[in-house]
């Protein structure tokens, strides 16, 4: 097995297999290391070649989980794809200090390490400056692994969602739980699952990013509203957070890379 470090350079293949492996380069997945395999936890966007933004619930679990238990993984599609993929290590982890479960904030950022390449091939990075607070009726994408199974490769879901208004959300679907802080969305080819957890919500043409998927009443169910952290509203906490981040001191490294 290769670390980290070693295998940041490598190249996908061009077979069938691979052709497709980085259509959104800007996912990621986040992973937690067991004691023989990771697991896939979460999905994550790169805003920044130092930083992955994701949900707060995916890092406070329901403690906050450590730094050297986590690791993000790009430069694919195909989650669990060995050959493609290149795993990197997260430095810190800032979750928003007002996050609790159903009440909001739920969005979290990681500082990874070494620095994400980007090169608009593998690896991309999405802006989320460019995220006005957004109407319903808007047409948009969820993209996440949905349900999977460890060390199986699977092939991200490209699921399309629709906005809809805070009051039919509320009023309709008893969504009762919804801020002003998350977006409400429904899908009718099937709703997120539990693996889509902290993915992004982007726009269908120009990947806008609307949001970061929080939760819902039940998992994958069609038809059904969805909450998704709303970037607009944390646009000034996401670069005050990063700014803060970059000044820390590094910390020494007491652990071996990880291994993938």
């Amino acid at each position: 097995m290769e670390s980290v470090l070693d295998n940041r350079s490598k190249r996908i293949g061009h077979n069938r297999k691979t052709e497709n492996i980085t259509r959104y380069p800007f996912v990621v997945s986040l992973q937690k290391q067991g004691k023989e395999y990771y697991k896939h936890i979460c999905g994550g966007a790169i805003i920044d070649e130092q930083f992955v933004l994701t949900s707060a619930h995916c890092i406070l679990n329901p403690q906050q989980l450590s730094t050297t238990s986590l690791s993000i993984v790009a430069g694919t599609n195909q989650i669990y794809n060995r050959s493609s993929a290149t795993r990197f290590h997260i430095k810190e982890i800032r979750t928003h200090k007002f996050f609790k479960p159903l009440k909001g904030n739920d969005i979290a950022l990681l500082k990874v390490e070494p620095t994400i390449p980007i090169d608009n091939k593998r690896f991309s990075k999405i802006d989320f400056r460019n995220s006005s607070r957004k109407v319903a009726g808007l047409e948009s994408l969820m993209l996440g692994w949905g349900r999977n199974i460890v060390n199986v490769i699977k092939d991200m879901e490209v699921v399309p969602f629709q906005t809809i208004e805070d009051e039919e959300c509320e009023l309709k679907h008893r969504f009762k739980y919804l801020t002003k802080s998350e977006i409400c969305a429904l899908s009718r080819k099937r709703g997120a699952c539990d693996g889509d957890s902290g993915g992004p919500l982007v726009d269908v043409e120009s990947n806008g990013f609307y949001g970061l998927v929080s939760y819902g009443r039940r998992a994958c169910e069609a038809g059904k509203p969805y909450a998704f952290t709303r970037i607009s509203y944390y646009v000034k906490w996401i670069d005050e957070t990063m700014n803060s981040m970059r000044s820390l001191p590094p910390k020494p490294n007491l652990h071996a890379p990880p291994k993938y």
